[in-house]
């Protein structure tokens, strides 16, 4: 009986290209003539690929990092989901940077969906989800069926995020009532506008009925 150990299965790497030593050995239960050639090792470089994009305000809502004020999100959970070439799930989470780029190093060639996670801004929409450089299919808050491809750097994998307009109008009394002689009153009001969205107010006019 012959019993021969190779072992063949990396399922991580830390760095790319990362070099591994692969080692098999031989035992017998018969005569062993020579039992000091049993095993022997090699040296093997393993590559793996990795898939980028940017999460960011997009005030022009064009789906590129491109309009007036548009600037990156960061904070934001990123996770990649999916199986690998020899059917091995993959499951990984990253979170954006303060520029709003995120990066999963280090992913096995395979069938892949990146979701961005939830945004805690207040008064934004989901804007266009454009698919990087191996594809995939756009949602509003995940890009799926993204095949990467062996030792390749996937990048442009991009979220937009839409600031709506927003404007709070208070109004108050400033003086008064005054009373007139014909029943009527003198009222002065004022009206306080308050800008909640991300960008600046433009030619704004805001119309009383009453004024």
């Amino acid at each position: 009986v012959v019993n021969i150990t190779v072992p063949v299965l990396i399922t991580t790497v830390t760095s790319l290209p990362q070099s591994f030593t692969n080692s098999a050995s031989v035992t017998t239960s018969s005569l062993d003539v020579n039992p000091a050639n049993n095993s022997n090792s090699g040296g093997v470089s393993v590559n793996s690929s990795s898939v980028a994009g940017t999460v960011f305000f997009d005030f022009n809502n064009n789906g590129a990092i491109n309009g007036p004020g548009d600037t990156g999100l960061g904070g934001i959970q990123m996770t990649l989901t999916g199986q690998s070439f020899d059917l091995q799930p993959v499951s990984l989470a990253v979170f954006t940077q303060p520029d709003g780029t995120y990066i999963f190093p280090y992913v096995p060639q395979g069938t892949y969906t990146v979701t961005r996670g939830a945004v805690a801004t207040p008064n934004v929409t989901n804007g266009i989800t454009t698919p990087g450089t191996s594809g995939g299919t756009p949602a509003p808050t995940t890009i799926s069926t993204i095949s990467l491809p062996a030792n390749t750097a996937s990048t442009g994998y991009l979220f937009a995020v839409v600031p709506n307009a927003s404007v709070g109008i208070a109004k108050a009394v400033q003086a008064g009532p005054t009373p007139n002689i014909d029943g009527s009153f003198n009222v002065t009001f004022r009206l306080n506008v308050t800008n909640f969205s991300l960008e600046a107010l433009n030619a704004l006019q805001v119309t009383d009925p009453l004024a």
